[in-house]
């Protein structure tokens, strides 16, 4: 993913995350194993520059949307949290990070934006 990331190859990032993604529904059942697949998600979300706003903004959401949806409450404060950081940007787009952020709480609050993802 990282490599993908120095040579400027977003369309193979882009197949890496949704590969991941695929694998997070389909294979991994265990919360424990969850959460840190997602927390390996979120550190590689940030670490990586080579999407542009839209699917940033996709992985961003969809990472937060599993977050939200942990079983237990302590463990989807943690992940959804983590994620907030992801919401964060250097303004790159146009619009600051913490207006960025705090519509996505907002909105993450009445689950309609988040759900419908």
């Amino acid at each position: 993913m990282l490599a993908a990331n120095d040579c400027d190859l977003e369309p193979v990032a882009y197949e890496f995350f949704t590969q991941t993604f695929i694998l997070y529904e389909e294979e991994i059942v265990d919360t424990k194993a969850q959460i840190t697949a997602l927390h390996l998600i979120i550190g590689t979300l940030e670490r990586i520059s080579i999407f542009g706003v839209e699917n940033r903004d996709t992985f961003t959401r969809k990472t937060t949307w599993y977050s939200a949806k942990l079983l237990k409450k302590p463990d989807q404060c943690r992940s959804v949290y983590a994620c907030s950081h992801l919401f964060w940007t250097d303004g790159q787009d146009g619009i600051m990070g913490g207006e960025r952020l705090y519509s996505q709480v907002l909105c993450f609050g009445g689950e309609k934006c988040v759900r419908d993802q």
